[in-house]
């Protein structure tokens, strides 16, 4: 190879290599432009406060005010944010999001303090490799005065946005003391789901209670709900609670679980707007069938308790009139079924927390030392333990 050659070829090179930021920052600028268009048509408005920008790193600051429509449910009238973006101009680079809260207004009236204790304590710092999942830390939090104490440690977690929106959250530890009293939940973990009508959450932690009258140890609760709003909507939801322990209670396996169909999705949706007699009367004009569950393994109060297994079955059938025959105390549409089974104590403590039951009580049988109690309720007809009563 000539030495020409050899000359061009490096100063090919370098001038590739000197290209190098200039091309990837328009390259990275341009998907940046983009995300901000794609928020801007979702109501967003992002404001360019200022450019620090050199040939090697792209550095701009944003002000950005989310929807209102985005922010009601969360209790949030107004929402500003400064988020400072940050990446280097080469072909392998993180985007980086500094995010910090530059306003923020409550629909609940006298929230003045609580606010400027966002704006102070909350920052957060966001990072993502292609503009569709998002790792993100908040720092954390500690409140403290003569008497109370509030605080989050190591916020963190991941978010996806494509086709479905995924998030992940885990909050290592978040408590109150006040004057004696303490909470604190630990290891506490959220996962989210959505795509297009669907969407499914869970979140797990563990709880500490102490309080004048003794601590209480709470191990392993787990929360899930299923929402599933097609032409017919879905929902149900799980709680478990796998422990509870103190030196006067303990409690082993304790869940219960619900689920409700065949209800339009769209009566739902005017519910969530308008929650009158006749948007509740639609629901049972078109019909729907819901289901409880619930258990409990063991409880120790002062003496062994026993367990339960509890079912609730409720099939509402379609009635166009439903509002005048719930006037008229005319509820034929549903059939109802309930099954108890428990332990003896324990039944007598159902008994008197849920005074409807009581003159059913009566009719309950004893089973391999449990009392169980069958109740169905029939086109307007009373049946107990599978009889039908006159």
């Amino acid at each position: 190879m000539n030495k020409n050659k050899l000359i061009v070829m490096v100063v090919t090179f370098a001038v590739l290599i000197a290209l190098t930021p200039l091309i990837f920052s328009k390259l990275m600028n341009s998907k940046l432009n983009q995300m901000i268009e794609n928020y801007k048509k979702k109501g967003y408005k992002v404001e360019l406060l200022s450019d620090k920008s050199t040939y090697l790193q792209t550095d701009k600051v944003f002000l950005v005010t989310l929807p209102s429509k985005d922010l009601k449910h969360q209790g949030v009238k107004d929402l500003t944010l400064i988020i400072e973006t940050v990446f280097k101009n080469l072909p392998i680079t993180d985007v980086k999001f500094d995010v910090r809260v530059k306003k923020i207004d409550f629909i609940a009236p006298n929230m003045d303090s609580l606010a400027e204790f966002v704006k102070k304590n909350i920052h957060a710092k966001v990072t993502t490799p292609n503009f569709k999942t998002y790792a993100y830390k908040i720092d954390d939090i500690k409140v403290k005065n003569s008497f109370k104490e509030v605080g989050l440690e190591n916020i963190r977690g991941i978010f996806r946005l494509s086709d479905e929106v995924k998030n992940s959250l885990l909050i290592s530890k978040a408590y109150v003391k006040d004057n004696g009293f303490e909470i604190s939940l630990n290891n506490f973990t959220y996962e989210f789901k959505h795509v297009k009508e669907s969407s499914k959450s869970d979140l797990s932690f563990n709880m500490f209670i102490k309080t004048m009258f003794g601590e209480y140890k709470v191990t392993n609760v787990y929360l899930s709900n299923v929402i599933e709003l097609k032409k017919l909507a879905f929902l149900s939801g799980k709680l478990v609670v796998n422990n509870i322990n103190s030196k006067s209670i303990k409690l082993k396996d304790f869940k219960v679980a619900f689920f409700l169909k065949d209800i339009p999705s769209e009566i739902l949706k005017q519910l969530a707007v308008k929650s009158d007699d006749e948007t509740v009367a639609k629901i049972f004009e078109h019909g729907f069938k819901f289901k409880l569950t619930s258990s409990l393994k063991d409880v120790f109060w002062q003496k062994d308790l026993g367990g339960y297994i509890l079912e609730v079955d409720v099939d509402s059938l379609k009635t166009p009139n439903a509002l005048e025959k719930m006037k008229a105390k005319d509820y034929s549409f549903l059939n109802v079924k309930v099954n108890i089974i428990a332990s003896k104590p324990l039944f007598g403590i159902l008994i008197r927390i849920v005074p409807n039951l009581a003159p059913f009580a009566q009719f309950a049988k004893e089973q391999n030392g449990k009392m169980v109690l069958d109740l169905e309720i029939k086109k307007d007809k009373l049946y107990i333990q599978g009889k039908p009563v006159q």
